[in-house]
């Protein structure tokens, strides 16, 4: 009966199932599962049983008024500041990481990107470094072989554009400097709401979209080492924020055809008068992070995950250049 199923083994969770063609009519009336082509389905696990799962849980986007990080996919920043940090995260682990290699201080770009915490540096501990907030263009007009670090969170967001970064990230980094980025992964989160009304999405995310191999090959083949993860977490959604949201029109929805775009819409807006806007459904948000190091080889230890985020986020390390 089952062919083919695509398992999350590091959460142990179903993604995706295949059923043979005589049982997909029976798929279609169980209520957990969204079809999201034809014979494809996707568990969407209500609030109550996504509990069940290894999956960090993000609280509910509730409200439609608030604005969105990057819509449709991500209504905010899945990782929190500590009220008392001296330091980002990510920096921190940069930092050390070239300290390791011999490399101390230098110059710290970091592009602000709305609904994302300000990159900050402990100035009592990392005294030689300097961090500047820049455009991505004015960042990337610096003289070559000058930074030690550009971070740009959802700078990227697909394979066309990694493909016409890469090459000038790498120019204007000196060596072992790093270009640190987040970004949305949609081919890694079938359990999106957004593919829930709007399957054309998805057919098109997973025809066309990026995969952590692609991001692995394309960084490596312009001489970067890289140090690769996914996050991802459980995020419900209100009827009412996921109507707001898609109303944008932005993102993949852009993309779709009047037609699609309308269909899903009015099936939102169906939902919204049945069952209320306040009624979360479920959905999931996946991100990969990516610290790649210009020319050298990062090599964290094993026994320890870099790029972990704070607060209990999660991630798994799929790629590491040796």
């Amino acid at each position: 009966m089952q062919p083919e199923v695509r398992v999350d083994v590091t959460k142990g969770r179903l993604q995706l199932l295949y059923p043979t063609a005589p049982f997909v009519p029976l798929f279609r009336k169980i209520p957990l599962l969204a079809e999201r082509e034809l014979g494809s389905f996707v568990p969407v696990w209500t609030p109550e049983v996504a509990r069940q799962f290894d999956l960090p849980a993000l609280p509910a986007a509730a409200d439609p008024a608030e604005p969105p990080v990057a819509p449709p996919f991500l209504p905010t920043w899945p990782w929190q500041v500590a009220p008392n940090a001296r330091i980002s995260p990510s920096l921190s682990v940069i930092l050390k990481a070239r300290r390791a290699a011999g490399a101390e201080g230098g110059h710290f770009v970091t592009v602000p990107y709305p609904g994302i915490p300000t990159a900050e540096v402990d100035r009592r501990k990392w005294g030689d470094v300097t961090l500047q907030a820049l455009p991505l263009e004015e960042a990337l007009a610096l003289p070559a072989d000058s930074l030690a670090c550009l971070d740009t969170p959802l700078a990227v967001q697909d394979q066309a554009g990694l493909v016409a970064l890469a090459s000038r990230v790498h120019a204007v980094l000196a060596p072992n400097g790093y270009w640190h980025f987040v970004d949305l992964m949609p081919a890694s989160m079938p359990a999106h709401w957004v593919f829930t009304y709007f399957p054309e999405a998805w057919a098109q995310t997973r025809a066309a979209g990026w995969t952590p191999h692609k991001i692995y090959g394309i960084l490596r083949e312009v001489g970067f080492g890289l140090v690769l993860q996914e996050h991802a977490f459980y995020q419900p959604v209100s009827l009412a924020a996921a109507y707001a949201l898609a109303g944008q029109r932005a993102g993949v929805l852009a993309t779709l055809a009047d037609d699609a775009y309308q269909k899903g819409m009015a099936q939102l807006a169906a939902a919204v008068r049945s069952q209320g806007g306040g009624t979360l459904i479920g959905s999931e948000v996946t991100l990969v992070e990516v610290a790649a190091v210009k020319d050298e080889q990062p090599r964290p230890k094993r026994r320890k995950r870099p790029f972990d985020p704070p607060a209990g986020g999660a991630g798994s390390e799929l790629a590491e250049a040796e």
